[in-house]
């Protein structure tokens, strides 16, 4: 039996809202993708009199030719102030949930996920930003960003190190 492996080229990312700020940069072999964001954020401040949380949802997707895994690293910023404030960020590549939850209220978001590209599909992409001020403290914040997406084609163990993008097995 003869296997051949088709290499996962990552080719291009497009989001539904142009208000966003996209930006990006491709490795010119397909194997890396990084998308900058100017405008993901929401936020909850005494400024604005609406006391519901904010929100802000964003739909990419990533287009991608043959098939493989792939490394998706997200990263930003959730702070809050006040006992009853939260920021969060909700993120799905495909159906592989993002945790994007920091430990602390000052510390950096950043999470990972692996997540296996089929053949002829594009990476879907899902954000959702959540960000609500203490509504009992007068100065009370929340802020949510996400800066940037890297996302990274994984090489088959069998096949790093190896010239060749082809191997194969007896049954």
């Amino acid at each position: 039996m003869e296997l051949t492996m088709q290499v996962l080229s990552l080719e291009s990312a497009a989001f539904e809202d142009a208000g966003l700020g996209v930006n990006g940069t491709r490795a010119g072999d397909g194997s890396a993708l990084s998308i900058l964001f100017k405008h993901l954020a929401v936020s909850s401040s005494p400024a604005s009199k609406d006391l519901a949380p904010q929100v802000l949802r964003a739909k990419g997707r990533v287009r991608c030719i043959g098939s493989g895994w792939v490394k998706l690293d997200m990263r930003g910023a959730c702070l809050s102030s006040g006992p009853a404030s939260f920021a969060h960020a909700l993120a799905w590549a495909d159906d592989s949930p993002l945790h994007l939850l920091p430990d602390r209220s000052d510390a950096p978001l950043c999470s990972s996920a692996l997540v296996r590209i089929e053949g002829g599909k594009d990476l879907q992409l899902h954000l959702t930003l959540l960000a609500q001020r203490d509504p009992t403290e007068a100065n009370s914040e929340a802020l949510c960003v996400v800066d940037s997406i890297d996302i990274q084609v994984l090489a088959a163990r069998s096949l790093q190190g190896q010239p060749y993008q082809t191997w194969s097995a007896s049954k």
